[in-house]
């Protein structure tokens, strides 16, 4: 019954009519926040407070743009081109230069915007993308997920692999893409960000730039007028740990600000260690 649920929601949520989806919201908003007071939504608002970055979002806004985007992420990757917003790439000459020097590479994100369209175009550089990925505790939910991301040079993982997944990314000058803002499993490299500790999970992305692979950050946000997905920043092989690490923060804690609302503060792990930072 699950299987075929999940199928239907994927599978067939194409052919419903756009205005469906926002009157949906309209219904369903109300009824969440009233049941998620002290969970997902508390939370929002708790953390849009202490990072003083309610003056700019609000929790309604956090949860219309993580319902929208997780919409966009799924007709890119259906490549459902009736209903696929406009994609422009920024900055693409980051990761070319980078393939053309056939240097292996460690694509970096969070989760913020349309983030599932994030590992789909990486495979427009015809180069192998090996994605490390959690799975969810409803199997079902994990193999429909994985059965839309499919691609020809898409490789998917469980991050119990990674060892082995970081040497083949060496070995064959890939491209090995994770996202560093949220994980289930594993210790993360403590930054601070607004005055506050949080973890990044930063420790597979630093030992592949010690092996000899180059890290690029990058993400993907939404505007009025499409999608965006810009290569950010550089950091080639055997860059100080120190440095990437702080750098990273301060991208990270850019991106959040520009974009507030589209970031997925609701994840029941982000600030986990919730320190003031002096």
């Amino acid at each position: 019954m699950q299987k075929w649920f999940y199928h239907l929601v994927f599978f067939q949520i194409k052919n419903l009519p756009l205005f469906f989806f926002e009157l949906l919201f309209v219904i369903i908003y109300p009824i969440y926040k009233k049941s998620h007071k002290h969970k997902a939504w508390g939370r929002v608002k708790r953390l849009l407070e202490e990072t003083k970055l309610d003056s700019k979002t609000t929790p309604k806004a956090v949860f219309y743009s993580l319902y929208k985007n997780a919409l966009d992420s799924f007709r890119v990757l259906k490549n459902d081109k009736k209903t696929v917003r406009k994609i422009t790439f920024e900055n693409e000459y980051l990761i070319l230069n980078t393939i053309t020097d056939k240097t292996p590479i460690v694509a970096i994100s969070i989760h913020q915007g349309p983030f599932e369209i994030l590992h789909r175009s990486l495979c427009r550089y015809h180069k192998n993308v090996f994605l490390l990925t959690n799975p969810f505790p409803n199997t079902n939910l994990t193999h429909a997920l994985h059965e839309i991301r499919q691609h020809p040079h898409l490789f998917e993982h469980s991050t119990e692999e990674v060892g082995s997944v970081l040497k083949r990314t060496i070995r064959e000058k890939g491209i090995l893409a994770l996202l560093i803002d949220q994980a289930k499993n594993g210790k993360g490299n403590k930054v601070q960000l607004w005055d506050k500790s949080f973890f990044l999970y930063l420790k597979v992305p630093l030992k592949a730039n010690q092996l000899g692979a180059a890290i690029i950050t990058f993400r993907t946000f939404t505007t009025k007028t499409g999608i965006i997905v810009r290569f950010e920043k550089l950091y080639p092989p055997k860059t100080s740990e120190d440095l990437i690490k702080k750098s990273i923060a301060r991208e990270v804690e850019h991106w959040i600000e520009e974009h507030p609302e589209q970031w997925t503060w609701n994840y029941h792990k982000n600030f986990k260690v919730g320190e003031n930072a002096h």
